[in-house]
């Protein structure tokens, strides 16, 4: 019907929307400087990214391949967030976590969220637009970013 309209075309697939809303999670308790559920978000990015592949991930066939090593990274790169013990360890496989992350964002169509550059850091992130809320810093310099991509 009329409601469906050029919105909902312009979704991402459902895949990429369920990572990026662990992904998300996981960035705005860093951006709050804490690591609570940052392991079960973790853990479910991982344990997805793994099912996904290259073929259910939502992507064009002629991307399958480069998406499956992207999801082989993005699992990875969760485990390591998942093993976190600490903030400081967090907020670095988040950096691990957010190149193949931005590199699935840049394979799938539709309404994406921005991807922010932090050069203290000199490491990417996605969040929604808006705000820029740094999950590498935290309150210490929350604002600290560069939008590269919207």
């Amino acid at each position: 019907g009329a409601a469906a309209g050029p919105a909902a075309a312009a979704a991402p697939p459902a895949a990429f929307t369920e990572l990026e809303g662990h992904y998300e999670a996981v960035r705005a308790a860093l951006a709050a400087d804490t690591v609570t559920g940052v392991k079960v978000h973790a853990e479910a990015i991982a344990t997805r990214a793994a099912e996904l592949g290259g073929s259910g991930a939502g992507v064009a066939a002629a991307d399958a391949a480069s998406c499956q090593k992207v999801m082989d990274r993005i699992a990875a790169a969760a485990r390591k967030l998942a093993a976190a013990t600490d903030l400081a360890a967090a907020r670095t496989a988040f950096g691990e976590l957010s190149e193949p992350m931005v590199a699935y964002r840049d394979m799938v169509p539709g309404e994406r969220p921005i991807v922010v550059y932090c050069p203290m850091a000199k490491k990417d992130w996605l969040q929604p637009a808006g705000p820029i809320e740094n999950p590498y810093y935290g309150a210490k310099m929350l604002r600290c970013g560069e939008i590269v991509s919207k």
